[in-house]
């Protein structure tokens, strides 16, 4: 017999009990964003960059639970300065980013991307970070970024597409 996902939430049919345990993925999120470039000011530190185009919107069912978010940027460009990078974080808001919370024990999950010497180069961003759910209250995730040295173009050739996943885990 196969497994069978109802609309009601109900799971049944061969090994459907397995989807209690510990370790089950209860829900994933994703969005995605294309097109124009992005730059980051100098100096920043904010959710901000590519606002609700990246944003993830999510109500975790138990602050008991696990939760592992990722996130993709394509060509990262230093505007050819060199020594010149970002760091990449999450950030999660209840107030559409009026206010808002490191998402993961730390503002800084991946340090100095796009960090080069001369010359110019193109990279990508790929970063990730997991922890407990925070709340269960509904929420938004999105990337958050701190320039070093300098302003940093996001997307810089104005194609790739750029993806934010959020996976919600039972504990």
């Amino acid at each position: 017999m196969a497994i069978t996902f109802h609309p009601n939430g109900d799971v049944t049919g061969t090994g459907a009990s397995n989807f209690g345990s510990s370790g089950q993925i209860i829900q994933i999120k994703t969005d995605t964003r294309s097109g124009a470039a992005v730059d980051i000011t100098h100096p920043s530190t904010n959710a901000t960059t590519f606002g609700a185009d990246l944003e993830v919107s999510i109500t975790f069912s138990s602050t008991s639970n696990k939760f592992v978010v990722t996130c993709f940027i394509p060509d990262v460009y230093d505007f050819g300065g060199g020594s010149r990078g970002f760091h990449g974080g999450f950030s999660y808001s209840t107030d559409n980013f009026s206010s808002e919370t490191t998402l993961g024990g730390s503002s800084i999950i991946s340090d100095y991307i796009g960090w080069q010497g001369t010359p110019a180069d193109l990279n990508e961003a790929t970063y990730t970070t997991s922890g407990n759910c925070p709340t269960t209250s509904a929420i938004k995730i999105r990337p958050h970024f701190t320039t070093v040295n300098g302003q940093m173009r996001l997307m810089a050739n104005s194609v790739g597409i750029a993806h934010l996943t959020v996976m919600e885990i039972k504990a």
